[in-house]
């Protein structure tokens, strides 16, 4: 079934050479001689909750969670999280510290404190001091959006 929210990227078999190169352990995981893809999400909003979905998280966890989700809302967006009461995403599977970190990226996107367009731009470093303000974001979570 193809997402939406998740797009793939044929990776240049040259640029999997250097990464083996890099990281010997990362070999049993990569076949030079099939298509490699990466899924990214090119939103950047979908992007953070799903980040925040899969912190200390099981990838089957994380994808039940994920289907829940978005079977739950048409569509993702800060304006639904913010109006998304507790009890809803409690039930899909969030836990209260998420729910909490979810609800103040989505009341200052709705507010325009937090524009993550305009903070892609940014150098590395201060979209670190912006985004890690938020309760549950810490450098992992900002390295997976980056």
């Amino acid at each position: 079934m193809k997402s939406k929210y998740f797009k793939y990227q044929k990776i240049d078999p040259s640029l999997l050479k250097e990464l083996i190169n890099i990281d010997h352990k990362i070999a049993q995981y990569i076949d030079l001689n099939q298509p490699f893809y990466f899924r990214i999400m090119p939103n950047h909003f979908h992007c953070l909750v799903h980040t925040i979905v899969s912190q200390q998280l099981s990838n089957a966890a994380v994808d039940a969670i994920w289907t829940k989700l978005t079977n739950k809302f048409k569509k993702i967006n800060p304006k639904v999280i913010a109006n998304a009461s507790l009890e809803t995403l409690r039930d899909i599977g969030f836990s209260e510290n998420k729910i909490k970190c979810l609800k103040q990226i989505s009341y200052d996107i709705c507010d325009k404190k937090l524009n993550l367009k305009k903070i892609e731009k940014l150098p590395n470093e201060k979209i670190y001091a912006i985004l890690t303000k938020y309760h549950n974001i810490g450098n992992w979570s900002v390295d997976i959006l980056s």
